[in-house]
């Protein structure tokens, strides 16, 4: 059984009258798993390969407790924004790990003074879609 934890993070922003939670997420471009994907995903060993694909894709998205750590000072310090969190029950089952919906609509990584040693971007979580927003961040002065 692994000891590694990985999360996810969200953030809240107030925009008029409504509030817009993003979900951040790791690319999955780890050059190596956090763990052997067996201890990750429930069920890993009976996919098929184009299942097991997915599974790892959106384990790789979660992030690791010292990658949670260096987001949420960044995003706090940046924008003044918190990150909320919420460990994964490891082995995590498909449902337990969230897909992107849609483009990113913050991709931070992109910026050319972006601090962290890891690319992650951020997508909105709505149970509908918005009329037109602009969502953009500003840093704090």
């Amino acid at each position: 059984m692994t000891t590694q934890k990985l999360f996810h993070a969200t953030s809240t922003l107030d925009h008029g009258e409504e509030e817009v939670t993003f979900t951040w997420l790791r690319h999955a471009d780890r050059k190596h798993p956090v763990a052997d994907y067996r201890e990750l995903i429930n069920g890993y060993e009976k996919a098929s390969p184009a299942q097991r694909a997915e599974w790892e894709g959106r384990v790789n998205q979660l992030l690791t407790d010292e990658e949670l750590d260096e987001l949420s000072r960044y995003v706090k310090d940046e924008f003044g924004l918190d990150v909320c969190w919420e460990e994964v029950s490891l082995p995590a089952r498909l449902e337990d790990l969230r897909e992107p919906d849609g483009d990113a609509v913050l991709e931070l990584w992109k910026e050319d003074d972006y601090p962290l040693p890891f690319r992650v971007d951020a997508y909105r979580l709505l149970d509908h879609e918005p009329e037109e927003m602009d969502l953009e961040i500003a840093p704090q002065d």
